[in-house]
C-alpha cells in the first residue's frame, strides 16, 4: 500500500526583512560595479604607463645604436684625431649625456597606484 501524502510549507516573510535583504543585494551589486570600474580604470592607466615606458626604452635602444655607430666610425679612422673626429667625439659626449638624462627620467617614472580593496 502506498502513502501519497504531501507536505506543503508556506513561509511568510516579514516585509522589513525583505527590504533589508533587497538593500543588501543592491549594496553588493553597487560594490561589485565600483570594483570592476576601479579595476578597469587601473588597467587602462597601467597599459598607458607600460606603453610609455616601452617607448622610452625603444628610444634609449635607438640612441645606444647611434652611439655605437659613431664609436665604430671613430675606431675606423686612421692616424691622429682630425677635426671631424673631434666633432664625432664631442657628439658622443653630448649624446651620451642626453642618453643618461633619458635613463634617469625613465628610472623616476612612477606606475599608477592599484585600486584599494573594499
Amino acid at each position: 500500500m502506498s502513502d501519497d501524502r504531501e507536505l506543503h510549507i508556506h513561509i511568510h516573510s516579514d516585509p522589513s526583512v525583505e527590504r533589508k535583504l533587497d538593500q543588501i543585494l543592491d549594496a553588493l551589486q553597487s560594490l561589485g560595479d565600483t570594483l570592476m570600474s576601479a579595476i578597469s580604470d587601473f588597467a587602462a592607466k597601467q597599459s598607458a604607463f607600460n606603453a610609455d615606458v616601452s617607448a622610452d626604452l625603444d628610444a634609449i635602444q635607438t640612441a645606444i645604436a647611434a652611439l655605437n655607430a659613431t664609436i665604430t666610425q671613430l675606431q675606423n679612422s686612421p692616424g691622429t684625431v682630425t677635426p671631424a673626429d673631434q666633432a664625432l667625439i664631442d657628439k658622443l659626449v653630448t649624446d651620451g649625456a642626453a642618453l643618461a638624462t633619458k635613463a634617469d627620467t625613465l628610472a623616476g617614472k612612477t606606475p599608477p597606484t592599484p585600486p584599494a580593496g573594499p
